[in-house]
């Protein structure tokens, strides 16, 4: 038989939506492989992730008339009854295409050709994005998951991530994962007495084996047996998993760098009493090494049952109402711009007694500097201190100086500032602690020399230094635009040098870490390059070109 894959489309329709069809195709090896194919509403819109679901050992049938028992849980079961696949994360929605086989009842575990012949499909047939393909499946499904995912490196390569649930032991070689960077969203229970937890649990201890740029995420439930995948793992709100699975995915992409997660800071123990009745706590020492936090989500997980939570969602979390005595603790949750999280607690001691006195907090905004016009700032509060409680809130204000500036994030403990022209400015930092007390701290920026950035270095003046340099010479703004500028998701790299050749663009945010990596092939003096910005916070940018062994290009740029 010729390795051409054949499409027989029933092009049936279910009831419910009328968008799930009913497909088959005869794979390369000559095996039938049956499919509930799943197009959004929008399909024939930009491409769209793709999600492939492996089912559990129930839903093993012929393909064809068994081919409805797929919808009976997971995806497919949302699917069926009417969620349009659609989900938003950091502002964008998007829709995804989802394919659902159907595993014949002569096999034991699914075979590595069924996920293998429908990326296949999928990439020659559908619109999708073929850099965020994810497999997900549950009970057998997800060992389907695992042993797919982990059998080469090659098949790693091809994906996004991966979310097997529930999964019986069937990992391959968990290196092929750690060393392809791929993504992986695990979920299982400690009581699972059809998959035991083990296997799970030894999965990602393979991977993490592997010294893995990506440290896989692992959801370990206490309890509910292993059918907790009915209404848990595949929740498309946030009743279970914040964030959900979807938008995990919607965070991944094979062109992304690898992610590190980020660092929840809840801050230090607390101690009141009755008297005061409440109390606020901060995660402002939360960071992120390479991205951004997008979400704090606070929790009470253990103390006396009185105390009202208020912001629980935001950086800072307000305690009213704890007139009992108690040890009471709190669990922070940071999420990052790529969809992963870590974990801080706090304890708060409540005793019984009069107010215990505030310590007023210290701010402290930094060193009087001078910088060189055309340049930007940041300023960093991180100095600042309370010396019995922790501080709850920072504000950035600009008290004198020209009128030309912006601050990227005044509430943040650091904040870039563009835009300035010549001539001194003062910033005043007003800091709260968890107490409400505040204090405030002034720093003055000093802008020297105005210089006139469209006049390029003469190549022929022997008297300039960058000449008497062996070090390529400094390009010109011409050489290098970016727009638009400010930027909202994508911008527009404009070069315009004779240097063509292997191109390498980095990008760095305003204090040095690097946010986004991307190669490219320039071919003409006057060269564009699209760049997605949308993953990035909002803030000042740098922007490094390295064309070949030794030409440097740089700029930067504003997300909005």
């Amino acid at each position: 038989m010729n390795k051409i894959l054949l499409l027989i489309l029933f092009i049936i329709p279910i009831a419910s939506l009328g968008q799930t069809f009913e497909k088959s195709l005869v794979a390369a090896n000559g095996e039938r492989i049956g499919f509930l194919e799943f197009r959004p509403p929008d399909y024939s819109g930009p491409k769209h992730p793709l999600i492939i679901f492996l089912h559990g050992i129930g839903e093993k049938g012929n393909g064809t008339t068994q081919l409805k028992k797929v919808s009976c849980c997971g995806v497919p079961s949302y699917i069926k009854d009417g969620n349009k696949m659609r989900f938003t994360w950091q502002g964008k929605t998007e829709s995804f295409v989802v394919i659902s086989p159907q595993l014949n009842k002569k096999y034991s575990r699914w075979q590595l050709f069924y996920t293998e012949e429908l990326i296949k499909y999928a990439k020659a047939s559908l619109n999708i994005d073929t850099d965020r393909i994810f497999v997900t499946g549950l009970s057998l499904g997800g060992g389907g998951t695992w042993s797919y995912s982990s059998s080469t490196l090659e098949r790693a390569e091809t994906l996004a991530g991966i979310a097997p649930v529930v999964a019986p032991c069937m990992m391959t070689n968990g290196c092929n994962i750690a060393k392809a960077s791929l993504p992986v969203f695990a979920i299982h229970v400690w009581d699972d007495k059809e998959a035991p937890a083990v296997c799970t649990i030894n999965a990602i201890k393979e991977i993490n084996d592997c010294n893995p740029s990506v440290t896989p995420n692992l959801i370990m439930y206490a309890s509910g047996g292993h059918h907790v995948f009915v209404h848990r793992a595949f929740d498309t709100a946030h009743i279970y998993q914040d964030p959900n699975l979807y938008e995990w995915f919607l965070a991944q992409n094979r062109k992304f760098a690898p992610n590190k997660k980020p660092l929840a800071e809840a801050g230090p123990d607390q101690s009141i009493t009755t008297y005061d009745t409440g109390i606020s706590l901060s995660a402002s020492a939360s960071s992120d090494p390479d991205g951004s936090i997008v979400r704090y989500i606070w929790k009470k997980i253990s103390g006396p049952d009185n105390g009202t939570l208020e912001g629980s969602y935001t950086s800072t979390l307000k305690i009213t109402g704890l007139t009992t005595t108690g040890t009471y603790k709190y669990r922070l949750k940071v999420i990052d711009n790529r969809a992963e999280w870590t974990y801080d607690t706090v304890v708060v001691i409540v005793k019984k007694g009069e107010p215990i006195a505030n310590s007023i907090p210290l701010a402290k905004a930094g060193a009087d500097t001078t910088i060189q016009f055309p340049a930007d700032f940041t300023l960093d509060g991180s100095a600042s201190s309370d010396p019995d409680g922790n501080i709850t809130g920072f504000l950035w204000t600009k008290i004198e100086g020209p009128e030309n500036y912006a601050l990227a994030d005044p509430r943040n403990m650091k904040t870039a500032v563009t835009g300035l022209t010549e001539g001194t400015y003062t910033f005043r930092l007003a800091v709260t602690d968890n107490r409400d007390g505040t204090s405030t701290d002034d720093i003055t920026v000093t802008v020297k020399g105005v210089t006139d950035p469209d006049i390029p270095d003469d190549p022929d003046d022997p008297d300039d230094p960058d000449q008497q340099s062996q070090l390529p010479r400094p390009l010109s703004p011409r050489e290098i635009m970016i727009y638009p500028n400010p930027s909202k998701s994508n911008i527009t790299l404009v070069l315009n040098s004779a240097v063509n050749g292997n191109a390498v663009v980095v990008i760095y945010d305003n204090i040095g870490r690097l946010m986004k990596k991307d190669s490219f092939f320039k071919t003409q003096n006057s060269f564009q390059q699209n760049l997605n910005t949308l993953n990035l916070r909002s803030g000042l940018f740098y922007i490094e070109v390295i064309i070949g062994t030794g030409t440097k290009l740089h700029t930067k740029f504003i997300k909005q």
